[in-house]
């Protein structure tokens, strides 16, 4: 039994939009297709009529752009409101920009604070 069905949705890829079913396994799209060829899930949730869209990638984004402490320490105070917002739009990956001189030097702890507090891959 798998986690996840959404169910007869218009769902939409880089080539179609296809009424069918999507199931979900552990976060992972793990089948698209006719909800008769689906497996039995916890959950079903019933999308007739509505879009069924892939994540998004904002390939372009700058945390922590208010302030005037160095870029690194806004972008740690920020990375959580502003990720939860790219959530709640539909982005499920951030690729984070930087402007400071010094931020790449630091890099690591963005990595770190990010993997504490990011609602989206980055």
């Amino acid at each position: 039994m798998i986690d996840t069905v959404i169910a007869n949705g218009i769902v939409v890829s880089s080539s179609e939009m296809r009424v069918a079913s999507v199931a979900i396994e552990d976060g992972k799209v793990v089948m698209v297709g006719d909800r008769s060829f689906m497996p039995k899930s916890r959950e079903t949730i019933d999308a007739e009529g509505r879009l069924v869209l892939p994540g998004f990638v904002d390939p372009h984004i700058h945390f922590g752009l208010a302030g005037s402490m160095p870029e690194v320490d806004r972008v740690k105070r920020d990375f959580q409101p502003e990720s939860r917002g790219a959530a709640h739009g539909g982005v499920t990956t951030c690729l984070l920009m930087v402007l400071d001189e010094g931020s790449p030097a630091r890099l690591d702890e963005l990595i770190e604070c990010g993997n504490r507090q990011s609602f989206v891959d980055f």
